[in-house]
């Protein structure tokens, strides 16, 4: 029976391994060579002062952008089930309204966009909601001439199921919120919770 002293042994090495595994990553292609040249002999001795005398090589991080998506695609929701029903007024946002960054509840950029693109759904309006639907769920707003699938990217101070509105809709502009108006009588069927 093995004690805990030899499973404690056991993680160090493996932890040990996975640092050390990191940090030679990081290093020069010729300082890499000499640790595995030691490791190969079986001489461990000097492979810290090989480590510590290295400088590590910078490398430059790539920033991952999300790109809007350049074309709208919608799958059919209908016959889909329906998760929840409810109804009342939407108003309609602009990423440049007062308070707002640009960037919604979710950390989603919207300066550029009012779409996001879902794996599942597609193309999706991006719609603030009350915190009781968690980010990311799928919501189809149906008014009398129209139906809009849209995704919980954000939230707001003047929207929720005791407030005068039940979702903010994003525009382009706060200024295109104006003439967009409100949504009256809006049914909202939930397709999906969260992500």
């Amino acid at each position: 029976m093995k004690t805990k002293l030899e499973y404690v042994s056991k993680i160090i090495v493996v932890v040990y391994f996975l640092i050390a595994t990191f940090v030679i990553a990081s290093l020069d292609e010729s300082i890499q060579k000499q640790y595995h040249e030691m490791i190969n002999r079986g001489s461990s001795k000097n492979i810290s002062s090989v480590i510590v005398s290295s400088k590590p090589r910078i490398v430059k991080a790539k920033k991952i952008v999300k790109k809007a998506p350049t074309a709208i695609t919608q799958v059919d929701t209908t016959g889909q089930e329906v998760l929840a029903t409810f109804s009342g007024t939407v108003s309609h946002y602009g990423p440049n309204c007062s308070g707002c960054s640009g960037v919604t509840a979710s950390g989603y950029s919207v300066k550029n966009t009012i779409y996001y693109q879902d794996k599942t759904y597609g193309t999706l309006r991006i719609v603030a909601a009350d915190p009781s639907i968690p980010l990311g769920s799928v919501l189809r707003l149906q008014t009398s001439n129209s139906t809009i699938l849209a995704i919980v990217l954000d939230r707001g101070g003047a929207i929720g199921f005791s407030r005068k509105f039940i979702l903010d809709l994003l525009c382009e502009s706060e200024a295109q919120s104006y003439q967009y108006g409100i949504l009256k009588n809006t049914t909202v069927d939930v397709l999906r919770y969260g992500y």
